[in-house]
């Protein structure tokens, strides 16, 4: 678990703990059943280092971003898969 949350400060958008969880909110979010999707590497590549490691973390990751610098700063590719896989 410590290296999980080392890897999310150092390779991903959080920067605390807040952050940390609102992250793991973005997985309770996911609205997909696909779980080899899920497990499959990320397909947007503007997200984090962290966040390209899977589709699961892609989405994690951007919910934080939207979080953090809103929906409208997401790059139209970015804010269409985040609507997509959870929805407004």
């Amino acid at each position: 678990m410590r290296s999980v949350i080392i890897n999310l400060i150092f390779n991903g958008y959080s920067e605390n703990v807040f952050d940390l969880i609102t992250h793991e909110y973005g997985h309770i979010l996911t609205n997909v059943d696909d779980a080899y999707f899920l497990a499959r590497p990320g397909i947007i590549k503007t997200v984090s280092t962290y966040g390209q490691s899977s589709n699961s973390e892609t989405i994690a990751e951007l919910f934080l971003k939207s979080r953090k610098v809103g929906l409208g700063n997401l790059t139209d590719e970015e804010a269409q898969f985040l609507n997509q896989y959870i929805g407004g």
